[in-house]
């Protein structure tokens, strides 16, 4: 597999998160957070505004993001200083402009659908490039995968669930299978991975950029004769 040689550096207000490895996103209920921030999560995506103050307050090193459906729960969050909305109504791209905060953006993938109208759409709203993520939708994991070269290469950064129901059943129970899926799409450059194993996975992504040239290994080793 080529490996995209773009690591689009994202930044969320007014911090730049890592850029030399893939990120690792988790969803969490407010008292979750807690643990996925200490396996590794980079970034955390609470179920609704009304926790944002509170774990933003624990975590202050933590990319903190809402679920959204109006532009009333959206300012909501980002008056209490979520950093990413994910965007599942209308107004929500509008708020995030304003706010100049992350937008989430899904959509519905098959192969040789282009998400480039979707990507002007947001740039014309004058959502944050650097803090705009794309997730791509399929019940086909594998298919999804196979494509994720070319995906990569779209104009803003890539975000793909691997083990849960939005990426369809292939790996949501099978954490050794998730493993390979998280390598294949950090390999190809995919700034963003959803995942519910995120020990499992921020070792795989960093493992991977140590393999593909992006980052340092943890430590280098010398075999001897």
């Amino acid at each position: 597999m080529a490996r995209s040689d773009d690591m689009r550096s994202l930044r969320f207000a007014t911090r730049t998160v890592a850029d030399d490895r893939a990120l690792v996103l988790a969803e969490a209920r407010a008292a979750e957070v807690d643990a996925v921030v200490e396996q590794g999560a980079d970034i955390v995506v609470l179920p609704d505004a009304d926790a944002v103050a509170a774990v933003r307050a624990r975590h202050p090193a933590t990319v903190i993001g809402a679920s959204v459906t109006t532009p009333e729960a959206a300012e909501r969050a980002c008056a209490s200083g979520a950093e990413l909305l994910a965007d599942a109504g209308p107004g929500v791209a509008e708020v995030a402009a304003s706010r100049r905060v992350g937008l989430l953006r899904r959509y519905p993938w098959a192969p040789g659908r282009d998400p480039g109208g979707r990507v002007r759409q947001l740039a014309e709203l004058g959502v944050p490039e650097a803090a705009t993520l794309i997730e791509p939708i399929t019940e086909d994991l594998p298919l999804l995968l196979h494509h994720v070269d070319e995906l990569a290469r779209i104009a803003l950064p890539l975000l793909l669930g691997l083990d849960g129901v939005r990426a369809g059943a292939a790996t949501s129970s099978e954490p050794e299978a998730a493993a390979a899926a998280i390598a294949i799409a950090a390999a190809a450059g995919v700034r963003v991975v959803r995942t519910r194993h995120v020990l499992a996975a921020r070792r795989v992504v960093e493992m991977t950029a140590s393999i593909v040239g992006t980052r340092p290994p943890a430590r280098a080793l010398r075999a001897l004769a």
